[in-house]
């Protein structure tokens, strides 16, 4: 078995987690990164797993969503206050949750379709905060 690891990033966002009692309850930021792991028992013709270079559209989405943007919360109780004043002060980005764990089975499950034929090769995806603190989203495929 050969599995192979990316790394992107660091994208600087802000996010916040309302339920939460502590000082994640406020809009604050991290430099992320993001790392993806596939495998396969065969390389292809070029002797990869999976070519790096193809994973440029993928990074093109990471930027979009990720690089200097404002991650709320679908659920978050002023979310109709961040979308109002989005144009002004923040490029949002809604999602169902800005936990590590939420985005990286939402960057998991975008990068599955993405991948279409090669989906199969991915293993998980692992959001970093800041280097210190991550993660991991298997989707169902561990290393055997």
């Amino acid at each position: 078995m050969y599995s192979i690891k990316k790394k992107f990033g660091p994208y600087p966002f802000a996010h916040r987690q309302h339920s939460h009692d502590g000082h994640c309850q406020y809009v604050h930021g991290h430099n992320w990164y993001f790392e993806v792991e596939m495998q396969s028992e065969k390389l292809d013709s070029t002797g990869f797993v999976f070519d790096f270079g193809r994973f440029k559209p993928f990074k093109n989405w990471l930027e979009y969503m990720f690089d200097h943007t404002l991650l709320i919360n679908q659920n978050d109780p002023y979310i109709d206050l961040f979308i109002k004043e989005s144009s002004l002060l923040w490029d949002m980005r809604e999602v169902k949750s800005g936990s590590s764990e939420e985005i990286a089975v939402m960057v998991y499950n975008y990068l599955s379709d993405w991948l279409k034929d090669d989906a199969d090769k991915l293993v998980s995806v692992t959001v970093i905060e800041d280097e210190k603190n991550g993660a991991t989203y298997h989707g169902g495929n561990i290393l055997r």
